[in-house]
């Protein structure tokens, strides 16, 4: 029953070429989604690996110290193995070649030998039994393959460092869904820090042996709390008290390894995380794509039934059974979707992959993920079979009497067509809306005033040396007339992660204050003009005070009811300077509301130094030339500078990392949302297409009695448009609810308002009756002479 030629009618291409740009989207975004859930599972034995956290103070943690986590490993009978590392390690090494060194940029961590034995480390070349101090690496076979390194190679960490670091085993790669991806190698942690109760810098993971219960810290509680009392008795100034009310607000907890990807509380660690949110969008989107296509299908099927009823009943009337007749209409539709099939590879090799592959972690060739190609193609033809029985059933079921004699009055059969229809329009309506609310949020979180001063700021990493001679920095720089002022700090200004401080209450011995601090130079706030709201700013003198200086925000000083006479350890235990106060800013990204905070100057005695610069330039100054300028005062300064050559970015680059998951949604919804729209547009003109050929008959009369080309226009587009103003009325409440959602996991986001609502509609009846003018316009226009001889 099928026929080549069939496929070459223009709403037969049309279907044709909106299922397989759904498959190919659905592909994707199946591969996407599965990406996402089967995070971690690639790990052998990932059922049986844990990570140790602890809830404290409304955070979530995985930041450990060693000796605690090491006896709590010793205590549990069903431990197998037990390993840590510290992921705030290098983004570059340096390899030795020739004599002299080279910066390779990565990331590495360090770790204990037993998170090999955790994760089962696949180790394809070298000897893993000389992994056992700081001076040895291990790294992973395709980071070998890319960079030439292997073993006996060495390189630094630190290219103002002696010690070098010799690689005695590479490893094979971990899936990129997996923990350790990120990583290209790991530097061996050695005894570093095992008795020192200080440093809760390390995450540990525990493999328990199989078929263990799920882990339980209840038994466990009394030895942790006698472990931290021997760990802090003989600390001056810490008391029994303070430490029992501290564990009692310490609740510890084993994490399942396939629970992290898309943990929603953990802050800390290196994870790459991910909102359930996102992959069940992927998800429904996918589900989504893929209906809109068939359901053009059904109708594109459903419109055919005149045209195909006088065949398919001469075939009965010939003695060809209905069973026999249903299997061939259905056969027809699979070999519809096969073609369709074909060209979903070519989209998906040439165009969708290119469209996404700057916006998603993984390959973005999906088709070697065999778990996720074999539901897309029975999916598909489940779709193709499911959506071709009712037409199948009905076309058969028809007296041929009453076919053959061309005798068929309309049925119910065109208002499901519509209701269809009305699917898609509601779907691409709310899909719209929610792509305009999520760009205005982007924009907002770009844009939004968050307490400083962010003009013309650029930012760059520098070299420990370059931050051991900051005023020299300083003179050179402010040389150059495209320079205003430049200030330093410890990390960026805005971010997640940053140093944080528990420090006991003056008012109260036996409870711990906890907030964010961010070092910096003595003139970092006036550089960003952060107001004071009580007592002075840092000044000059501060860098050679004892103590340190310290300043809190507006939200530490009402929360813990500091007065500029309060008394706060500093960061060599001892009381530092209380300054003043300044105002309230994002120091986090926007989905985070504004917690305790603190700038501090460590004085003459510094932790660290402070190797992040920040540099202000004049007004509309070339700002290229500012930044070679930058480059050849720091690469005169320290030669290591230019081989590390790190990039000095805008302000706003550096802000808009914060952002990339919101990023990465707002292209994903945008690309899908126009995907959706484009098959929901093939659909509407196909049906628009076989509309106007039922109707010539009655379009010529029209004309004869003096009707318009804009009034055969306005017929057609009266029916769609209403249809549109429907659906679109279904789609704002939906899109309000789906948009709401989405901005509730933001403490400042873009105000909810109507304008993105009255525009998306507006576009959906301006491309609706662009469309039906498009698909009708020759019919309008067509010799009612010709038409009505013909009929």
């Amino acid at each position: 029953m099928f026929r080549i030629k069939s496929l070459f009618t223009v709403p037969a291409l049309l279907n044709i070429l909106g299922i397989g740009i759904a498959i190919a989207a659905f592909q994707v975004l199946m591969a996407l989604a599965d990406f996402e859930f089967s995070f971690n599972k690639s790990i052998n034995r990932h059922e049986d690996i844990y990570q140790m956290t602890y809830h404290s103070n409304g955070s979530h943690s995985n930041s450990i110290m060693r000796p605690l986590a090491e006896a709590v490993g010793e205590n549990l009978a069903y431990v197998e193995n037990i390993g840590c590392l510290t992921p705030w390690d290098l983004w570059t090494i340096y390899a030795k070649r020739s004599g002299s060194y080279y910066p390779i940029e990565c990331r590495t961590a360090l770790c204990s030998n037993g998170l090999l034995d955790v994760f089962g480390f696949k180790i394809i070349e070298g000897d893993i039994s000389r992994f056992h101090d700081s001076g040895q690496m291990i790294i992973s076979k395709k980071f070998a393959a890319q960079t030439g390194l292997k073993v006996g190679d060495f390189i630094k960490a630190d290219l103002q460092q002696q010690d070098e670091t010799e690689i005695v085993a590479i490893y094979d790669d971990f899936a990129n869904n997996s923990e350790f991806v990120v990583f290209k190698g790991f530097r061996c942690l050695g005894d570093n820090h095992l008795t020192d109760a200080t440093n809760w810098s390390y995450t540990y993971y525990f493999r328990f042996t199989e078929g263990a219960p799920e882990p339980d810290l209840t038994g466990l509680k009394t030895v942790m709390r006698d472990l931290v009392h021997s760990f802090y008795k003989d600390v001056s100034g810490v008391s029994s008290e303070q430490i029992d009310n501290e564990l009692n607000n310490f609740i510890f907890e084993f994490v399942p390894l396939d629970d992290l990807h898309l943990h929603s509380e953990i802050s800390g660690g290196f994870h790459l995380h991910s909102d359930k949110s996102v992959a069940y969008t992927l998800l429904i989107l996918a589900i989504l794509v893929i209906l809109i296509a068939f359901i053009n299908y059904f109708n594109f099927f459903m419109a055919r039934v005149p045209q195909r009823l006088k065949a398919v009943n001469t075939r009965k009337v010939f003695g060809c059974s209905r069973a026999k007749l249903v299997a061939g209409l259905v056969g027809e539709s699979v070999m519809f979707t096969v073609v369709a099939m074909v060209l979903a590879i070519v989209l998906q090799f040439t165009v969708i992959t290119s469209l996404i592959s700057d916006s998603v972690n993984m390959e973005t060739n999906v088709l070697p993920n065999y778990k996720v190609l074999i539901i897309t193609i029975l999916s598909a033809i489940a779709m193709a079979v499911l959506t071709s029985l009712y037409p199948a059933f009905y076309i058969t079921k028809i007296p041929p009497a009453l076919a053959l004699k061309g005798q068929l009055t309309q049925s119910h059969d065109s208002k499901l067509r519509y209701l269809l229809i009305g699917f898609q329009v509601t779907a691409s309506v709310a899909l719209i809306i929610c792509s305009l609310f999520i760009h205005k949020n982007n924009d907002y979180l770009l844009g939004r005033d968050i307490g400083f001063n962010r003009e013309n700021l650029l930012s760059v990493y520098t070299t420990k040396k370059i931050a051991e001679n900051r005023e020299t920095v300083r003179s050179q720089l402010l040389q150059n007339s495209c320079i205003k002022d430049i200030a330093w700090t410890g990390g960026n200004l805005i971010g997640v992660q940053r140093m944080s401080w528990g420090r006991q209450n003056p008012a109260n011995s036996e409870e711990t204050l906890y907030f964010d601090v961010t070092p910096v130079s003595y003139n970092f706030l006036d550089f960003m003009g952060i107001t004071f709201t009580e007592g002075r700013g840092f000044k000059n003198s501060d860098e050679l005070s004892k103590n340190g200086v310290i300043v809190f925000n507006e939200t530490a000083r009402k929360r813990f009811g500091f007065t500029l006479d309060s008394q706060i350890d500093g960061h060599n235990d001892t009381i530092c300077e209380l300054a003043g106060f300044c105002n309230d800013f994002n120091f986090k990204p926007l989905q985070y509301g504004i917690t305790p905070f603190a700038f501090y100057v460590y004085g003459k005695e510094p932790w660290q130094l402070l190797q992040h610069l920040y540099i202000r330039t004049a007004e509309n100054v070339d700002r290229q030339k500012a930044i070679n300028y930058i480059q050849e005062v720091l690469s005169d300064i320290d030669p290591d500078y230019e081989i590390m050559n790190p990039e000095i970015i805008t302000f706003e680059k550096e802000v808009a990392t914060c952002y990339s998951a919101e990023n990465s949604i707002l292209t994903m919804v945008t690309i899908f949302t126009g995907i959706a729209i484009i098959i929901s547009v093939m659909g509407i003109f196909g049906i628009v297409l076989f509309d106007t050929e039922r109707r010539r008959k009655e379009i010529g009369v029209r004309k004869v009695n003096g009707a318009t080309v804009a009034e055969i226009l306005a017929m057609f587009n009266r029916k769609f448009l209403i249809l549109t103003a429907i659906c679109s009325a279904v789609a704002v409440p939906i899109a309000f609810i789906v948009v709401s959602a989405y901005f509730s996991s933001f403490t400042y986001h873009y105000e909810i308002n109507v304008w993105p609502f009255v525009f998306g509609v507006l576009m959906a009846l301006i491309v609706t009756a662009l469309v039906v003018s498009g698909a009708s316009l020759k019919a309008a226009n067509e010799n009612p002479v010709k038409t009505l001889k013909t009929e």
